[in-house]
């Protein structure tokens, strides 16, 4: 695989060597000041990644990068709080989303890394938060779709005909956010272990400090891509589909009107993670294929498409404040402020002695 660059540009050259001890790709980034060559491929994508892009770009990018990951943080900060403080608002569908909103705020808060190591061209804080922010930033981006999936089976179970499914409600949400966290604990260890920071020299940019995983190849790539993303996102529109259908069937009570406007908002937050994250898996995947030739203009194309998934959870919580009834009243009665207005003072009435003896 060749990716050859624009005139003026820096060129890398990507081979695959059969040997007797199975496939060796070999890599090698020529450059005016100097020549880096290895069997590392990725550190190399990183490195043309970093050198076309011209330091005001670069420093535009990471800016709007961290801006929009604030924001998200924010709301995310702000909708864990309204429902962690307001008792009336912990019902069960809320509940699912407060732990989304943990998830998406710690990717969210790796995604403001991303944006300083744009800002700076290299990963300057330390090996220890390289590990941190690798393992849990490929977790956690699919703790919340896992969690989204969980909320549509529990609305179709709110309406399922059988009234003893409603009795496992609570068994059921606990029993899953425990299983959840704890798996993503577990699955953060092995990842951490395989990232490493890299210290790359002999290229103009001296001593550029990378935070690579190698733990990623085209198998693992598909098999997390059907497993924690194509597969928990079918299973979550399938079910908001068909409870939605139930409910317009059923007796529209207080109750089922509810019910129905969180099914309408779990396959809103389905559509939006599917946008925003489905062309950045399919790109992931095109990756760790072999290619022909491919431009390294085309990676404009790439950083926008790495930073739809960001986008995408950040407009998360505002989402869930508009569509969620509850939550949508909740913040109004947060910034609404109800004067009362001093009542007239009234005439005080003198009694006189006579009057209490006529009395």
């Amino acid at each position: 695989m060749k990716i050859t660059a624009h005139p003026n540009e820096p060129q890398l050259d990507i081979e695959d060597f059969h040997g007797p001890g199975g496939n060796l790709r070999y890599c090698s980034y020529r450059h005016d000041h100097g020549i880096y060559s290895g069997t590392d491929c990725s550190i190399l994508l990183n490195l043309t990644s970093f050198h076309v892009k011209s330091e005001s770009e670069g420093t535009a990018h990471g800016i709007i990068f961290i801006i929009v990951c604030l924001l998200g943080l924010g709301g995310n900060i702000f909708l864990f709080s309204l429902v962690s403080c307001g008792r009336k608002l912990q019902t069960h569908s809320n509940l699912y989303l407060l732990n989304r909103a943990l998830a998406e705020g710690t990717f969210l808060l790796d995604g403001i890394l991303v944006g300083v190591t744009m800002l700076h061209n290299s990963w300057d804080i330390g090996e220890f938060t390289c590990k941190a922010f690798t393992a849990t930033i490929i977790v956690f981006q699919y703790v919340p779709i896992i969690f989204l999936t969980f909320m549509a089976v529990d609305c179709y179970i709110v309406g399922s005909p059988s009234i003893s499914a409603l009795q496992y409600r609570c068994p059921i949400q606990l029993l899953v956010v425990m299983t959840v966290w704890i798996g993503a604990a577990i699955i953060c260890f092995p990842i951490s272990w395989e990232a490493k920071l890299l210290d790359v020299e002999n290229l103009d940019l001296e001593h550029t400090k990378v935070c690579m995983n190698n733990s990623h190849n085209l198998s693992m790539t598909l098999l997390v891509f059907f497993f924690m993303f194509l597969t928990p996102l079918t299973i979550t529109i399938s079910f908001s589909i068909v409870a939605y259908l139930r409910f317009k069937r059923l007796p529209q009570d207080v109750s089922g009107r509810e019910t129905r406007k969180t099914t309408r908002l779990v396959m809103v937050l389905a559509g939006v993670l599917c946008i925003g994250q489905l062309p950045s898996r399919i790109l992931e995947i095109v990756a760790h294929m072999d290619h022909s030739s491919i431009s390294l203009g085309f990676l404009w194309v790439v950083r926008i498409v790495a930073t739809m998934p960001y986008v995408s959870i950040s407009i998360q919580p505002v989402l869930c404040i508009v569509l969620q009834p509850d939550l949508r009243q909740a913040v109004k009665n947060c910034f609404h402020c109800t004067c009362i207005k001093p009542s007239k003072t009234s005439t005080p009435t003198t009694i006189s002695l006579e009057d209490l003896g006529h009395a």
